[in-house]
């Protein structure tokens, strides 16, 4: 299904604004219409057409997929879309960026980090250079990359993608300003050798990401508070986002087989879809729980 920004407060435009501030060229895995796309990339999006807003021409190079047009532009925001895979994108983003001259004229670079490991921008440009990064995967690597490849394979990949992180990044990206949104972050950056870590302000990602709360009706407001203030019906858990086995989904739904003996009329209701669905709906199915569990699939942000 294709997704568009359309989905936040802001209007979606067919063009690219004029250029009034800075010329940004961003690189990102990935874009908000690929299928892949979690909850950071939908941030980081959000954050680029907010820039978009505030005067700034945005353009970002992303992975492409199947069916995908070559470029689009989505709420003001360019992408230009090259490559595939992790190690694919960072070549041919690289090759994209070398030989494409008005690329290579934006004011700045912003290199995402969003999971740990930058695109290795720096490497070949020479304009400022700046990144962004939501946290460090870490072990994550290769919980996903030996279920998804193999323990032999899987273990050779983590391991590169743990030596980027963990060696690499930290010697080239050393003096590099990273924004940053949480401190268990800022916290192991520090760790590894990153000297210039920016933290983003909460007020500022909360009104970027979730749109300004101030229109919120009187109302509104005391329908929120009536509902927060008396629970009616039976405790019900929520489990939103992407579903990946190491965002722990598996472990919320055997809880549930601790729980249904202390909370009988207890629910789980599980947002949001991904390449880990059918193993979770699998899981449910062996504990008996398909009664307490229940899948709703993808969810759109409005």
């Amino acid at each position: 299904m294709s997704r568009s920004l359309q989905e936040v407060p802001a209007p979606l435009n067919t063009e690219a604004p004029p250029p009034k501030g800075l010329r940004i060229l961003a690189f990102n895995h990935k874009d908000v219409n690929n299928p892949g796309a979690g909850g950071g990339t939908w941030d980081f999006f959000r954050l680029m057409a907010h820039l978009v807003r505030r005067g700034h021409q945005i353009t970002v190079i992303s992975a492409s997929f199947k069916g995908a047009p070559a470029t689009e532009v989505m709420d003001g925001v360019e992408v230009v879309r090259v490559g595939g895979g992790q190690l694919s994108f960072m070549a041919r983003a690289a090759l994209k960026y070398m030989t494409t001259p008005n690329l290579r004229k934006y004011d700045v670079v912003l290199d995402s980090a969003l999971y740990g490991v930058p695109v290795f921008a720096k490497v070949y440009t020479r304009k400022p250079t700046a990144s962004i990064v939501w946290h460090l995967p870490k072990d994550t690597f290769g919980i996903e990359l030996r279920r998804t490849h193999g323990l032999i394979f899987g273990s050779f990949l983590a391991w590169i993608a743990r030596f980027m992180e963990d060696r690499l990044g930290p010697w080239l990206y050393r003096d590099v300003p990273f924004f940053t949104f949480f401190e268990s972050a800022r916290k192991e950056m520090r760790e590894l050798g990153y000297k210039h870590l920016i933290p983003v302000d909460d007020g500022m990602i909360a009104s970027v990401i979730f749109g300004s709360l101030g229109n919120i009706s009187d109302e509104d407001k005391m329908t929120l508070q009536a509902a927060t203030a008396k629970r009616s019906g039976p405790p019900s858990l929520v489990v939103m986002g992407r579903l990946r086995k190491y965002k722990g989904v598996q472990d919320a739904i055997r809880a549930m087989t601790i729980l249904k003996h202390q909370c009988p009329d207890a629910k789980l209701h599980i947002l949001g879809q991904g390449d880990y669905e059918d193993d979770l709906h699998k899981l449910v199915a062996s504990l008996r729980l398909e009664d307490r569990c229940i899948f709703h699939g993808y969810v759109p942000v409005e």
